[in-house]
């Protein structure tokens, strides 16, 4: 199933930012300045992917699916903080066994 939502967004404090939806693909932004975003997302699983793809530049910094909460969310992070924003497709894929 594939679901393609709008997304909120929400700061929770000045080192990260949350956003809400219930799409298995959309597209987000790790704001300039922060490490981590928090993606709220029901279909994300104990057994789901979360591939991501950045689409602006990184500053060198590589993002990574930090962690994972069933039910949940998912949480994207970079090891530094960057001048600009990093734009980034992601794409949530359950697999079942």
């Amino acid at each position: 199933k594939l679901i393609i939502a709008d997304q909120r967004k929400s700061a929770t404090g000045s080192a990260e930012i949350s956003v809400e939806s219930n799409a298995t693909a959309g597209k987000s932004t790790l704001p300039a300045g922060l490490t981590t975003i928090t993606i709220t997302n029901t279909n994300v699983t104990d057994s789901t992917l979360v591939y991501i793809t950045p689409i602006t530049a990184t500053s060198n910094q590589v993002l990574y699916v930090k962690s994972k909460v069933a039910g949940e969310s998912f949480t994207i992070a970079v090891d530094n903080p960057t001048s600009e924003d990093i734009q980034f497709n992601y794409w949530i894929i359950d697999l079942k066994q």
